[in-house]
């Protein structure tokens, strides 16, 4: 049965239910998501499946648009306050079997109040919901799928592509999944590095990420397969600092530093300091980035080779030309498995 439930009125939100069920299936995999209209058979009792899945769920994401609580029928009845209202009964079950509801607020929606919904739905309205925006649509997928994994629900586990019975390793039929994360101070490259060796992409007009940016990529070494999952951390500036509670349960760390910039090598490996703290002494890497600007570079070799005293493997780096960033993200696979 699939943990995570979506709440919405199809007249309110559908657009945006089926963009969030797409995203949440593509990151958790498509038995892990239910929504009404992909999930229920011709023939069957609506009602009865929406309960037995509700049952089933570990999350009910509650979306809200401007509608959601003043829909109202063709005779001009509250739907909320109608006893057979789907909707109602699927938030009202919820509560009863003490499910997380996390409301989600669209299209510039805001929470109703105690007064707006019946009294069984109350506990609803005192939720902190969580905002999504049609502008920053991805983003906010990103940022609910850290929270979903954060509440105990993983990520898709890719199965081995299809073999002859001759190929078969039954030793390593699937993907080992390991979490990294990409740290450093804003604009080093952190984002170009990751398009770089999921894409084999470069564009030197990235937006900044905003929180966290979460990619995928297979990596096969010899008999193993590795998944990444590529956790790419928005960068340190001054006054704001790095929310490193991301980092919670990543197996490696990749620390990444502007070779045109010494002091964004003085931030990278602050933030491996404050890593430990939280993740202790996981493999890491160091890519120092911009090897191609060679009339700009400032960092100093003795530097590096510091770094590479101390257990932290460096590479210099370049997103443009892709100079070591296989090398960098294939080392740290391998670093994870041995």
């Amino acid at each position: 049965m699939s943990r995570i439930f979506i709440s919405y009125r199809r007249e309110d939100t559908a657009g945006y239910a089926g963009r969030i069920c797409a995203s949440l299936k593509h990151r958790f995999g498509e038995d892990e998501v239910f929504m009404d209209v992909e999930g229920i058979e011709p023939g069957e009792d609506f009602v009865a499946v929406v309960d037995e899945r509700i049952k089933s769920a570990e999350l009910v994401l509650a979306l809200i648009g401007k509608q959601w609580s003043t829909s109202a029928d063709p005779e001009g009845n509250l739907r909320l306050w109608q006893p057979d209202d789907l909707l109602r009964l699927e938030i009202a079950a919820a509560i009863e079997r003490r499910i997380r509801i996390v409301p989600v607020l669209l299209s510039g929606s805001t929470m109703p109040g105690a007064r707006d919904v019946p009294d069984l739905l109350v506990p609803v309205t005192r939720l902190n919901a969580f905002e999504v925006r049609d502008q920053f649509f991805e983003d906010s997928m990103t940022r609910l799928a850290e929270y979903v994994q954060r509440w105990g629900i993983g990520p898709a586990t890719v199965a081995h592509p299809k073999q002859t019975s001759a190929s078969v390793d039954p030793d390593h039929q699937g993907f080992i999944n390991k979490k990294i994360c990409l740290m450093g101070a804003a604009g080093v490259g952190k984002t170009s590095l990751v398009r770089r060796f999921v894409q084999s992409i470069f564009s030197d007009s990235y937006l900044t990420t905003i929180g966290v940016r979460i990619d995928k990529k297979e990596v096969v070494l010899g008999p193993t397969r590795v998944k990444l999952i590529i956790w790419d951390l928005a960068g340190e500036e001054e006054g704001v600092a790095t929310k490193l509670g991301y980092i919670t349960g990543s197996n490696g760390l990749i620390l990444v530093a502007d070779g045109c910039r010494s002091s964004s090598l003085d931030v990278a490996l602050d933030l491996r300091q404050r890593a430990v703290e939280i993740v202790g002494p996981v493999p890491t890497a160091l890519a120092v980035n911009k090897v191609d600007l060679h009339d700009e570079w400032q960092v100093q070799m003795d530097d590096l080779e510091d770094q590479g005293r101390i257990g932290a493997a460096t590479f210099t780096t370049s997103a443009k030309t892709g100079k070591a960033v296989e090398a960098l993200f294939k080392h740290l696979a391998r670093k994870l498995v041995t």
